[in-house]
């Protein structure tokens, strides 16, 4: 099974105050270069396309100020819930598995670990799907001292058999879902939840972490993690690409533009859903790739591309990029139509790109304009889109 094919839920406990932080602000929410840390989690969990429904347990109180963490992120298809969390950690990630809409597999993440990479998460998907509960954990450096009272060390455990556990933590639904009712109901209290499993008896596999993957505890946790979003590789390549794409409109279609669908009478005629945003943008990035044209790769003879969304298309251009080593550095579309007015939808059109893309909105660009009834555009006949994008190598 591949990961699109995937159903994988996320559980975030976010319910915490972290007073080891020394703030009055709960330490999800405090503030790195600009965006919040529970932000920075989400957006990173976004970009996962294997994802489809993300559940958050906090503090009443702070409902409203973790939906907007998520504002734009999941504009469709993704179920996104705020539920109300507990007292402890572990109660809040119970609250939070009882959600009826997760999947059969479910990663429970720290909210205030924000650098979590789509390759672990894949990694723990694969062994939690084989053996029912995976944990990522990085190797004891330090030689390890056992004691009681913090003074006196009662023996010297051996490093190469200590692992320390990182989130996500990937499980079988319904498997964790019952250690989680065991422990409650036996009063057990466990420091994670592969404890829990563990404890309810369920085997539990190791895979290699990454020690980028922090946590955000302490004061000095927020400059590491500074650090790690401000170093900048050195640019090797730069390549920029052109799309154009054009299609007639067409009575009683659903018109689909940037991904998302516009309130229309028409929409755009196409064997795919014709999304002539998506398909520029395509374009310019196999364009930049000097890979051929949207037609080569997904061609309109095939039955198996007939109303297909087009964001599949942009999806497959992006992974083309990403194994030659590029990545997108920005983006700049123009769609030239008479109606419907696309002001009020742009930023929700940019914030959805930006999702598939993993790109910030602040670097993408999306115009409207008229042909001023000039043309097939200017009777209302169809659309044309052009966009340019630049992918950069980096070392």
């Amino acid at each position: 099974m591949r990961p699109v094919d995937w159903k994988v839920s996320v559980v975030i406990p976010a319910a915490g105050v972290g007073r080891r932080m020394g703030s009055t602000t709960p330490k999800q929410f405090l503030s790195v270069s600009g965006e919040s840390i529970l932000r920075r989690t989400l957006v990173v969990l976004a970009n996962m396309t294997f994802i489809d429904c993300v559940v958050v347990a906090c503090a009443p109180e702070y409902r409203d100020q973790v939906r907007a963490c998520a504002e734009g992120l999941w504009v469709s298809g993704t179920v996104f819930e705020v539920v109300d969390g507990g007292a402890e950690r572990q109660d809040s990630v119970r609250l939070g598995l009882a959600h009826p809409g997760l999947g059969p597999l479910v990663a429970i993440h720290d909210a205030v670990r924000p650098n979590i990479s789509q390759e672990l998460m894949v990694s723990l998907c694969e062994e939690a799907l084989r053996v029912g509960a995976a944990v990522p954990v990085v190797g004891c450096r330090d030689t390890v001292k056992r004691s009681i009272d913090g003074k006196q060390v009662l023996e010297t455990l051996d490093r190469n058999e200590i692992w320390l556990a990182q989130t996500p933590q990937v499980f079988n639904t319904e498997q964790i879902r019952l250690a989680h009712q065991k422990a409650l109901m036996e009063g057990f209290r466990g420091t994670d939840d592969a404890s829990i499993m563990e404890y309810a008896g369920y085997p539990v596999h190791l895979v290699p972490g990454s020690p980028d993957n922090i946590k955000i505890t302490e004061p000095a946790d927020l400059t590491r993690l500074k650090q790690l979003s401000e170093e900048t590789p050195m640019i090797t390549d730069i390549r920029i690409g052109y799309g154009y794409d054009v299609h007639s409109l067409e009575q009683g279609r659903k018109l689909m533009l940037g991904g998302i669908e516009l309130p229309h009478e028409s929409g755009l005629k196409g064997h795919s859903d014709a999304d002539a945003l998506l398909h520029a943008i395509t374009d310019a990035i196999l364009g930049a790739l000097a890979l051929g044209d949207i037609g080569s790769h997904f061609p309109d003879t095939d039955s198996r591309y007939k109303d297909m969304s087009s964001r599949v298309f942009l999806e497959h251009a992006r992974d083309l990029a990403s194994a030659q080593g590029y990545t997108i550095s920005n983006l700049d579309a123009t769609v030239v139509a008479e109606a419907p007015k696309l002001r009020p939808y742009i930023d929700t059109i940019r914030g959805h790109i930006g999702v598939i893309l993993s790109l910030d909105p602040d670097r993408i660009s999306v115009k409207a304009t008229t042909s001023e009834k000039m043309g097939f555009v200017g009777r209302k006949e169809g659309m044309a889109v052009m966009a340019t994008v630049s992918l950069i190598k980096t070392t």
